[in-house]
């Protein structure tokens, strides 16, 4: 440890503390932006599925490296179906889907609708069904006076990814988020 007089200004710690500074934002952007393969995301990672909350960590291992990122909502509410687009570089990277569906179906049934859903490598508890591409979930408790069955979640990415563990935090956390929505509806 070294002793200073107070007369003597204590500029020695300017330089460092500058540079540590740097080093750290710098650090922490790589840390937060790197592949796995190297190739890094030079965008900020969405902290929500078109208003829906969601955790960014959960969806950073499903969007692509890439320079830019931007959402999109479409669909009818007359329909009952509610997509959300995430791209990177103006490519599809992450669908978001709520939609509902005729009461009593199951998970199963909507994840054939879906293409990005691999059916050959899928775990399913029921309520949630998964697999590292593609997840549906089951908001259960819902009501909408415009449509009398079950409200489903669904999430697709175009990223190549087997996580299926990830994938199924994905898909609990955006089907507890749209069952504090109003697309739920009296609960």
């Amino acid at each position: 440890m070294q002793i200073t007089s107070s007369a003597q200004p204590k500029q020695h710690w300017k330089v460092p503390v500058a540079a540590l500074a740097l080093f750290t934002l710098a650090s922490g952007i790589t840390a937060c932006s790197t592949a796995s393969n190297g190739e890094t995301k030079e965008y900020k990672v969405p902290s929500s599925l078109c208003g829906t909350p969601v955790s960014g960590e959960l969806l950073s291992p499903f969007l692509p490296p890439g320079g830019s990122v931007s959402s999109k909502t479409d669909g009818a509410a007359a329909a009952g179906i509610k997509r959300c687009e995430i791209t990177v570089d103006e490519k599809p990277a992450l669908t978001a889907t709520t939609e509902w569906r005729e009461k009593g179906e199951r998970p199963s049934d909507v994840a054939l609708d879906h293409q990005r859903m691999d059916m050959t490598d899928h775990e399913s508890t029921g309520t949630y069904l998964f697999s590292g591409t593609g997840a549906v979930g089951r908001v259960d408790g819902c009501k909408n006076p415009a449509f009398k069955g079950d409200l489903f979640t669904v999430v697709e990415t175009h990223v190549d990814s087997d996580d299926k563990a990830a994938m199924k935090k994905l898909i609990t956390a955006y089907t507890e988020a749209t069952r504090n929505t109003d697309n739920c509806g009296a609960r």
